[in-house]
């Protein structure tokens, strides 16, 4: 090889290895439920593509395809949601809300009230379809999990506190923006198909967790609520730079697609 040409190479070399290198992050979190139980949980991100384990199998979110997979392992089966497919499961929960609301105006006004509160509570509109407000606050309160410090913000849904999201810095984790966009990514995909029908889960902001805190953060412990009772905690375990093969990030070969399930309308009456 001409020494020139060898010269050349060993720079490119050098340049590159002082490059980060290109490669996945791996999340791992325990999470707590009302059964006091934790469960082992697992999120997997590289450039536009996110994974998060569940009991059942994964959700995987493709930005570049503009949807995100429900992959049930025992069952070999897969549901595909996009913008679209959302919208209509939304039509169908503001649907059931309404007819739940015409019900409810048969009920003494002590129990549509309760009714109505526990709906609420939850993040849904007991008064028909309509928009619920999400905001965020910060609390002041800090406190520190495993080994990152961290400041309290809270999400209220309509006044409401829904959540609580302990933000440490990214770069305390090692972590920068690009690496966390496919969760911005996926908050803005669910908003698009669902609004806020989903509840606190699906109200899950990155971006406007960050601007409340003032840096961009990393919600390493979230607790969600219901009404005053702390109903799942999760904590973040490790955060770890490492290669994620492209097929973490596709449906199993094999796995049949099932129709996304709308929410069942009872007879009038």
């Amino acid at each position: 090889m001409p020494r020139h040409t060898s010269f050349v190479a060993g720079l490119a070399l050098g340049l590159l290895a002082g490059l980060p290198a290109m490669a996945g992050v791996v999340v791992v979190t325990d999470q707590v439920g009302t059964d006091g139980k934790p469960i082992a949980g697992k999120a997997l991100l590289d450039a536009d593509r996110l994974r998060l384990d569940t009991p059942e199998g994964a959700l995987i979110f493709r930005a570049d395809q503009r949807a995100a997979f429900m992959v049930n392992d025992a069952k070999r089966s897969f549901h595909k949601m996009t913008p679209q497919t959302m919208q209509q499961m939304r039509a169908g929960v503001d649907a059931a809300l309404e007819q739940m609301r015409q019900q409810m105006q048969s009920l003494p006004p002590e129990q549509r009230k309760m009714i109505e509160e526990r709906m609420g509570q939850a993040g849904m509109a007991g008064g028909g379809p309509r928009t619920s407000q999400i905001t965020y606050r910060k609390t002041g309160a800090n406190e520190t999990f495993g080994k990152w410090r961290c400041d309290t913000v809270e999400q209220l849904i309509d006044g409401r506190r829904t959540g609580e999201f302990c933000m440490a810095r990214l770069d305390a984790l090692g972590l920068t923006p690009a690496d966390v966009k496919p969760f911005s990514d996926l908050a803005a995909f669910m908003q698009e198909g669902m609004g806020n029908a989903m509840g606190p889960r699906g109200a899950f902001d990155f971006a406007r967790l960050s601007d409340t805190v003032g840096y961009q953060g990393f919600p390493v412990h979230v607790s969600i609520f219901n009404g005053q009772t702390k109903v799942q905690e999760t904590t973040t375990r490790s955060v770890e730079r490492t290669a994620v093969p492209g097929s973490t990030f596709e449906v199993p070969a094999g796995y049949q697609e099932e129709a996304m399930p709308m929410p069942p309308r009872r007879p009038a009456g």
